[in-house]
């Protein structure tokens, strides 16, 4: 393939200069091409928030990430009490921006194709955004719909609502 940018940006990413593990150092067809452009956007928007918008209803709660336990001065080796427990102030802290963090959802996948300029795109990114509030979002609600029925928690964060388009930063 001859796009000099495009080369580029795969040297400026390989493993020779960016290092990223995998990552040719030239773009040699269109199916490496496509390989390449699956893993950064599952990377970039699905992977991204299947593992941090979680964050918010089971990792900000301090009860399940409370930094570390304290040695204190006071208790001997073996015995516990308040005083190992964290600081009141590293909890709140740690909570806060745990909260804050995770609750930052700016956009959801596909959200801009109404305001896409070229048509033949715009037709293109409607078909996958349908499908994937169709018959994808369908699937997965039944899905978690089961698994509530079978006494497991559900997973919503792979609904396609819950997908950014790619990292805040």
């Amino acid at each position: 393939m001859i796009d000099k940018e495009l080369q580029d940006f795969a040297r400026d990413v390989s493993v020779g200069s960016g290092k990223v593990k995998g990552f040719p150092t030239k773009i040699t067809s269109k199916f490496c091409l496509a390989s390449h452009l699956v893993r950064i956007m599952w990377m970039t928007s699905a992977q991204h928030s299947v593992i941090n918008y979680p964050v918010n209803h089971y990792g900000a709660l301090t009860f399940n990430s409370p930094t570390k336990l304290y040695k204190d001065k006071m208790t001997t080796m073996g015995h516990y009490s308040f005083t190992n427990l964290p600081r009141n102030v590293t909890c709140m802290t740690q909570s806060a921006l745990s909260m804050t963090l995770a609750a930052m959802h700016y956009d959801r996948l596909l959200d801009f194709v109404p305001k896409f300029p070229e048509e033949k795109g715009k037709s293109v990114l409607q078909k996958y955004h349908d499908y994937l509030d169709g018959e994808v979002t369908s699937k997965i609600i039944q899905r978690n719909k089961q698994r509530f029925k079978e006494g497991h928690l559900p997973y919503p964060y792979l609904l396609p609502a819950w997908i950014a388009n790619s990292i805040h930063t």
